[in-house]
């Protein structure tokens, strides 16, 4: 009996020893149809442990046995042995090998919108015949006050089945067993790590156990080629089970419709084809993977690499009106002079991107410029307003477009942090501005409907006057300057103001202006009050505001525009100023600019930047070196209010209320007359430059005599008094201030409409005429023509308060 159990078992080792010559180890796999001999040794089954599995009578080799002989010789060795000894170890009683699942935790993946440079790298083993657990995460970037399992499946949020243990930048979960019900909830997918903080206590970063999660936010901007302008967005994701290859999935539509979401191949920039559509659960806002969708290796590695992307398509967009890259963030940038620090007087633009892994904080993007001609453009840390250090470089493929390198390294967490919440910037440099010639901050594509808020006076690249007060001792020649806030509601929920030509109230300073509540405006620098007290560095100044009007900008948004001419006075050790704006609509979305201006040297006033007295008077002709005039408010395309077209204007509750700007730039130093301080007003209208009893004289306004603005339509005064068209309107504008361009001395003066334009039937548009006359006689104009809006009040274009 011995020798037959002997060499029965020598048959076995000696052709197993003959298929590892032929085949090697590479060859014995556990899904090509073999199985684990018994006979060997653990530490062997790798290269020798494999026979046939299934019986076969084509067998590639004469060494796959039919498993009935494999059966019987394993028999008659058991029944030789006896069934015992150290040879044989049943598989039944083999401890099998743990599972180990990988999970990389991220806040993109969080039901809830956060925003977080956070990453989580959790591991968590299953001893599969005893259904036991265990689990550590390792945080990065996060202080994090508990961590736990949830019970969830991807996009959703769950309750907390496992508590974790924190310690420090860990957290574990000890041995624990699970229900048979639990652990097939586990196969599914369907429970996440969480880890939360103080900032996030529903959870700041998660990650789903067996499944890679890609997350998605769509938005029109993504297009960006040619951007749509879409109310909506939509959140979306993709879960991938490696095992199988399956995704499960869904887009969520917010603010519209959709007909179609397709999932297509492309990085941001690329467009594909459509690889499958989402199924519209019967609302058209929500879709869903169709179950069983399966992916191709190459699918595969495309969504991993960030190379897939969702698209919506809308009845008013058939070609798509939402896009989202899957599993990546996205970062845009608008470039231009006026944000560079200090602000360059550069009319070269340019835009750029950036692509954010938050599995790995890698990035890729690129850089286009137009008029310039680039040296090098690079990623900078530092807020709006401040320059700081470049973090990213990238590679110049001519002097228009530059591009982040495949092999830049990883973003830290600390630059991570500042790219996901506007602290990184790019710039580009060329041989003319070596410091940097236009600036763009990055900023997270997050929902197009969001206001937009542009500090439109002072100009780009200008330096500001300083003032004649110092602390104590006061003046109304102070800095002189007109700011003009540009704000752009971008649906219907607009931003609520009392729209008027007098909004200001300085007792209110520091406080929030009632007319304008959301408004935040802010210095960086002190300011000296004209009675010589200081307001500090830091507080609201939108009480200060003299005027606030609107007009209806293209689409569903409004324009509300603000302004105020400064009287007050920089300290002497001020060199830079930095100005921050800030506005909430209805929904609660800010929108922020910041921009920074040098001061100009010396004690001089924004009055003493120009004479306050006429000179010599034009003849109503353009001049090839007249001064340069330009009109910003209202914008091309935009249509205005009217006001009532039966009885008379009541402004503000109604009135056409339509926010005029005009500029003028003194290119040869002749000088423009402005009293731009209101010399000879009370104190409570010193500032402001209304002329009223001018219009019954056909004009001019003598605080800005070389200024004539007419319509091509009368206007109807409050009182009654009907004003030809054509005939001179400067006497009613309201503010303006002087600043110093490099070309040489602007003048910027506003004007909020309190009348109504008298449109006869018929006509649709209604045409401005500015013209400005230097004391040397010569002069410059601009016109510009607007729609007009179905909204006769401009009070009702904005909501109430």
């Amino acid at each position: 009996m011995e020798q037959s159990r002997q060499r029965i078992l020598g048959i076995q080792a000696g052709r197993a020893r003959l298929w590892h010559r032929k085949h090697g180890a590479a060859s014995l796999r556990s899904d090509d149809g073999f199985f684990e001999d018994p006979q060997l040794a653990p530490t062997n089954r790798q290269a020798l442990s494999r026979v046939p599995r299934r019986i076969s009578m084509h067998s590639r080799s004469n060494l796959k046995w039919p498993l009935t002989v494999v059966a019987s010789m394993a028999m008659a060795a058991l029944v030789a042995c006896g069934g015992g000894g150290d040879a044989y170890t049943s598989p039944a009683t083999r401890p099998a090998q743990p599972e180990t699942l990988q999970v990389v935790m991220t806040s993109a993946q969080q039901a809830q919108t956060v925003v977080s440079a956070a990453l989580g790298n959790a591991t968590l083993t299953l001893d599969r015949a005893t259904r036991t657990i265990s689990a550590t995460i390792k945080l990065d970037g996060i202080t994090a006050t508990a961590a736990h399992i949830h019970t969830g499946s991807a996009g959703a949020d769950g309750p907390v089945t496992f508590p974790m243990t924190v310690a420090g930048d860990t957290a574990t979960l000890a041995a624990t067993v699970l229900t048979a019900d639990q652990l097939a909830t586990l196969d599914a997918g369907g429970f996440y790590f969480n880890a939360h903080s103080t900032a996030f206590p529903t959870g700041e970063i998660r990650g789903q156990i067996g499944r890679e999660v890609f997350a998605s936010h769509l938005t029109g901007s993504q297009f960006y080629a040619a951007p749509v302008e879409s109310l909506g967005d939509a959140d979306g994701f993709l879960a991938l089970d490696p095992k199988t290859s399956t995704i499960t999935g869904s887009v969520t539509l917010h603010g519209i419709v959709g007909t179609e979401v397709q999932v297509r191949p492309g990085t941001f920039g690329q467009a594909g084809n459509p690889m499958f559509s989402l199924a519209d659960s019967g609302d058209h806002v929500h879709y869903n993977v169709p179950v069983g969708t399966k992916l191709s290796a190459t699918d595969i590695a495309g969504l991993r690499a960030g190379g897939l992307y969702f698209r919506v398509i809308t009845a008013a967009h058939a070609t798509g009106e939402l896009r989202g890259q899957i599993g990546r963030q996205i970062l845009l940038a608008s470039m231009d002079g006026l944000h560079q620090v200090p602000s360059t007087a550069s009319a070269a633009t340019g835009k750029g991107f950036v692509v954010y892994d938050p599995a790995t904080r890698k990035v890729s993007g690129s850089v286009t410029l137009a008029g310039m001609d680039g040296t090098a453009a690079h990623i900078h840390q530092a807020a709006t307003g401040v320059n700081g250090a470049v973090i990213v470089p990238t590679d110049k493929t001519d002097g228009k477009n530059f591009s982040i390198s495949a092999s830049a390294a990883a973003l830290t967490f600390d630059q991570a942090k500042a790219l996901l919440t506007e602290g990184t910037y790019y710039n580009a440099h060329s041989a003319a501005s070596p410091d940097g010639e236009v600036r763009g901050q990055l900023k997270l594509v997050t929902n197009d409907a969001a206001p937009v808020l542009h500090i439109v006076s002072p100009a780009p690249g200008v330096s500001l006057a300083r003032g004649e007060g110092v602390p104590g001792k006061g003046t109304f020649n102070g800095t002189g300057f007109s700011i003009n806030l540009e704000m752009i509601s971008r649906d219907a929920g607009g931003i609520a103001a009392n729209e008027s030509l007098n909004v200001r109230d300085p007792s209110l300073l520091g406080k929030p202006n009632p007319n304008l509540p959301t408004l935040q405006v802010t210095f960086d620098a002190d300011l000296i009050k004209p009675d010589g007290t200081i307001i500090a560095a830091g507080t609201n100044l939108a009480p200060l505001f003299n005027i606030a009007g609107s007009d209806d900008t293209p689409g569903a948004g409004v324009t509300l525009w603000a302004g105020w001419h400064v009287l007050e006075s920089f300290r002497e050790e001020t060199k830079v100023v930095t100005i921050k704006a800030s506005i909430t609509d209805k929904s609660g979305r800010v929108a922020t600019d910041i921009v920074n201006y040098k001061l100009l040297d010396g004690h001089v006033s924004g009055q003493g930047l120009t004479p306050k007295d006429a000179g010599l008077p034009g003849d109503g002709i353009d001049d090839a070196d007249g001064p340069e005039v330009t009109m910003i408010a209202p914008r091309p395309g935009s249509t205005i209010s009217t006001g009532p077209l039966t009885g008379l204007p009541t402004p503000p509750s109604n009135a056409s209320l339509m926010f005029i700007q005009v500029s003028a730039l003194d290119k040869t130093g002749a000088g423009i007359a402005v009293n731009e301080n209101g010399e000879g007003k009370a104190d409570a209208d010193r500032g402001t430059m209304l002329d009223g009893t001018q219009i019954g004289a056909h004009g001019p306004n003598r605080n800005f005599p070389g200024l004539v603005f007419t319509f091509d339509v009368p206007l109807l005064q409050p009182n009654g008094n009907l004003v030809p068209a054509g005939q001179n309107l400067a006497p009613l504008f309201n503010i303006v201030g002087s600043e110093k361009d490099p070309g040489g001395v602007r003048s910027t003066a506003g004007w909020v409409v309190g009348g109504t334009l008298v449109v006869p039937a018929g006509k649709t548009t209604v045409t401005a005429m500015a013209r400005v006359t230097d004391n040397a006689g010569k002069s410059g104009s601009t016109t510009s023509t607007f729609g007009i809006s179905a909204v006769q009040n401009g009070q009702a274009l904005t909501p109430a308060p």
